[in-house]
C-alpha cells in the first residue's frame, strides 16, 4: 500500500454500488467521515486505495458524487483487455441516474505502466461529456493511473488542461 493510501478513510457506503467487483479496502467504522473528490488528489487517493494501478487488465471506474463532492459509491463499469475496454455512456450514467448523483468522476488504469492518455481516451471522454451535458450530470475529471518500475503514475485531464471542452 502506498504512503498516500494509508491515510485515506473510505466510508462504508462506498460499497453501496460496487456491484461488479469487491475490493479489500481499509474501511473505517466511522461512517460520518466524508471522503470528498474535489480535485485530482481525491481521485488519486481513492484509486490507490482500490489498487487499480496494479490490475493487469484495463478497467473503467466511476465515482458517484453528491452535490458536495462526497463519494456516494463507485462502480467498475467495464473490465477490458490488456490495452482497451469498451465504454458506453449508458453504462456510465445508469447508476448515477438511479441513485440521484449530482456529479461523477471517471478513472481508468493503463496496465502498460504509461499513464499518458491515448487518442482513444480523449474520444471516449468527449463522447461521455456530450452525454453528461444532455443529462446535466457533470464529469469532474477523467484520470488515468498506472504502475511501473518508477512507481505509481497518475494523469488528470483537468490538471493537465487537456480535459475536452464539448459545447452543449
Amino acid at each position: 500500500m502506498s504512503q498516500d493510501s494509508k491515510n485515506i478513510v473510505l466510508p462504508k457506503r462506498l460499497y453501496k454500488y460496487s456491484v461488479k467487483r469487491e475490493f479489500d479496502l481499509s474501511v473505517s467504522d466511522n461512517t460520518t467521515t466524508d471522503h470528498r473528490i474535489s480535485d485530482s488528489c481525491g481521485i488519486r487517493l481513492a484509486l490507490t486505495a482500490l489498487g487499480l494501478h496494479d490490475d493487469e487488465q484495463e478497467n473503467m471506474v466511476v465515482f458517484f458524487l453528491d452535490a458536495r463532492h462526497r463519494i456516494k459509491g463507485y462502480e467498475i463499469i467495464t473490465r477490458g483487455l490488456l490495452d482497451s475496454t469498451a465504454v458506453h455512456p449508458r453504462e456510465i450514467f445508469r447508476t448515477a441516474i438511479i441513485n440521484g448523483c449530482a456529479k461523477i468522476a471517471l478513472a481508468h488504469n493503463h496496465p502498460s505502466g504509461d499513464s499518458q492518455p491515448s487518442p482513444k481516451d480523449y474520444l471516449v471522454t468527449k463522447r461521455l461529456i456530450k452525454a453528461s451535458n444532455i443529462l446535466a450530470i457533470p464529469i469532474l475529471d477523467h484520470c488515468i493511473i498506472a504502475s511501473n518500475f518508477e512507481g505509481i503514475q497518475f494523469y488528470s485531464m483537468q490538471d493537465s488542461r487537456t480535459f475536452p471542452v464539448v459545447p452543449s
